[in-house]
């Protein structure tokens, strides 16, 4: 919890123009690794805003709303940060793999994405198991661009990493350098998602991908609420410093060199965003959703349901 009582500040985290992110990224980095060849990450990077958008040949537009593009430069954007921290501790890493690690965390989730012939649904039904068509993708993706087959699979093991019932153990990584980034994309993954300001909101999206794809445990959408809390305790954070090693702490290494202060924004946010869901489902469970404000997204989703009723039940409390 954020001891001082003071209000975070989002700006560090928030997804801005993905342009934007690209820069600040790439400046994160360079910020430690100064001859980084950053041509491929660049190429990476437009190529996901592209098929995110639908313009990426063989696949549609990404249709799922919580594992969106936002979310996937916010991942890359905490990734780069942490790479940049961790260096700031003496922990640095061959550039190649610095690049590699850069480019999994943009194609960790584009499992989600259906390709042009997958037309039910919006990919959501893909939840469980959509790292395995990650993997797919950045293997093929790689090796149309001259990377070899070491390097896909080294980009495959990274992205592995964020599978969060998956032991890191079982990842036959050919380095203890690059199991650390492993760690660094799986914990980005975590925290981007969590310290996200609208976080709360989009749980409401994630409550319908779950839905599609059949995730049991949650009828409603405040029994999704309610289980984010112990998300939140008893995996997000076990992960972060079990199997992770806490490598998250080291993002204030960048934010020390960037602010002048050594501080985590992520860690700040994620805990107003968890002491905010405590409040709601203390004080106004049987009306949670008037307590989500941000985004416009409860108003929207009213406004689809008007138009078409769910037909399963439980989509309001």
């Amino acid at each position: 919890m954020n001891g001082e009582g003071r209000t975070p500040d989002y700006r560090y985290f928030f997804p801005e123009n993905p342009e934007n992110i690209l820069e600040k990224s790439i400046g994160a980095v360079q910020g430690s690794y100064k001859d980084l060849d950053v041509s491929g990450v660049r190429k990476a990077f437009n190529d996901v805003v592209a098929l995110f958008d639908g313009n990426y040949p063989g696949y549609r537009k990404c249709l799922t709303r919580y594992h969106d593009l936002s979310h996937t430069i916010s991942v890359f954007l905490a990734a780069s940060r942490l790479i940049d921290g961790a260096a700031r501790s003496g922990m640095r890493f061959k550039n190649k793999y610095v690049q590699l690690a850069m480019i999994s965390s943009l194609f960790h989730d584009i499992g989600y994405i259906q390709r042009t012939g997958e037309k039910s649904g919006t990919g959501a039904k893909f939840s469980i198991g959509h790292e395995e068509r990650s993997i797919e993708f950045a293997t093929r993706y790689l090796g149309e661009r001259g990377y070899t087959d070491f390097d896909s699979m080294r980009a495959s093991h990274i992205i592995a990493s964020t599978i969060l019932d998956l032991s890191l153990e079982s990842i036959p990584f050919h380095s203890e350098e690059l199991k650390t980034l492993g760690k660094i994309v799986g914990t980005s993954d975590l925290v981007a998602q969590m310290a996200d300001r609208f976080y709360l909101e989009k749980l409401l999206f994630l409550f319908r991908e779950f839905s599609e794809a059949g995730v049991p445990g949650f009828p409603r959408e405040i029994d999704l609420l309610k289980n984010t809390e112990s998300f939140y305790r008893d995996v997000s954070e076990k992960k972060i410093y079990g199997e992770y090693e806490g490598i998250f702490d080291l993002i204030e290494n960048h934010f020390e060199h960037t602010t002048g202060k050594k501080q985590n924004p992520y860690r700040e946010y994620m805990d107003k965003n968890i002491d905010y869901l405590g409040k709601i489902l203390t004080d106004c469970e049987q009306d949670y959703r008037s307590l989500l404000r941000r985004g416009g997204i409860v108003e929207l989703l009213r406004r689809e349901e008007r138009l078409n009723p769910p037909r399963k039940k439980g989509f309001v409390s």
